[in-house]
């Protein structure tokens, strides 16, 4: 315990090695679970901020837009929709 951090890395090593070991992924996934931030959870929650985003995406591909710059957004919650709407 305490070393958080040190286990993900091994994880994720063990896992980049072997995509198909089950038990390395599980075991990352775990670890990284206790690494992120509980607001986090909040925010990919709230469906109000969602939606208010993916209005925006749907506004600005009507417009025209042919691309979407996506930064920083952690778990790419709206990508399908980005991808469904450019293709």
């Amino acid at each position: 315990m305490g070393f958080r951090d040190e286990a993900a890395g091994y994880f994720h090593k063990a896992v980049k090695l072997n995509p198909d070991f089950a038990d390395a992924k599980e075991n990352f996934y775990r670890v990284a679970n206790w690494l992120v931030e509980r607001w986090h959870f909040i925010m990919l929650n709230d469906t109000k901020r969602n939606l208010t985003y993916l209005k925006a995406i749907e506004n600005a591909v009507r417009s025209g837009c042919k691309s979407v710059l996506d930064i920083g957004t952690g778990t790419g919650i709206l990508r399908c929709v980005i991808s469904a709407y450019l293709t």
